[in-house]
C-alpha cells in the first residue's frame, strides 16, 4: 500500500471550490482538467487507498461518484453553498446557483425565499460582479 502523503493537497480544498459535500467525501473541479467537466471525488478521511476505508464509507464515496456522474450527464451542475462565511458569500447555507460563461448568473436561496437572476454579457473572470449582485440583494432583505 502507498504511504499517506503529508501535507495532503486534497485536505485543504477551499470551501468555495467544493461542488458537492457529502458525509464522507467531497467533489470539486480539477485544477488542470483533462477534459471539460473533469471532477475530482475524494474521501474526507486520509487513507492511502479507498480500499482502506470501512465498507460503509466506501459505499458513500461511490454514491457521491454516481451523483456526480448523473449531474454531469443531465447538465445539473450547480454550486451549493454549505458554509457561506468560509465561501465569502452573504447567501444562506443551502443556497445554490450557476455561473454562465459570459457573466450570466443565477442563485436560489431557499431560506430567504429569494431567486436572483443576473443577465449580463461581459468578461467576468473572477465572478466579482456575481458576488456584488448577491450581496446587494441580500443586504436589501428586511428581517
Amino acid at each position: 500500500m502507498l504511504p499517506v502523503v503529508s501535507p495532503c493537497q486534497l485536505c485543504s480544498i477551499p470551501v468555495d471550490r467544493i461542488w458537492i459535500d457529502s458525509e464522507h467525501a467531497i467533489a470539486f473541479a480539477a485544477d488542470a482538467p483533462a477534459a471539460e467537466g473533469h471532477i475530482v471525488v475524494v474521501p474526507k478521511e486520509r487513507v492511502p487507498s479507498i480500499h482502506a476505508l470501512p465498507i460503509a464509507v466506501q459505499k458513500n464515496v461511490w454514491v457521491l461518484l454516481s451523483d456526480v456522474r448523473g449531474r454531469l450527464r443531465t447538465g445539473l451542475t450547480v454550486q451549493v453553498v454549505s458554509d457561506p462565511v468560509a465561501a465569502g458569500n452573504r447567501v444562506s447555507a443551502g443556497s445554490y446557483g450557476w455561473d454562465g460563461a459570459f457573466g450570466t448568473h443565477f442563485w436560489v436561496d431557499p431560506k430567504e425565499n429569494v431567486v436572483g437572476i443576473l443577465m449580463v454579457q461581459t468578461d467576468n473572470p473572477n465572478r466579482h460582479l456575481d458576488r456584488d449582485f448577491e450581496n446587494t440583494v441580500m443586504q436589501a432583505i428586511e428581517e
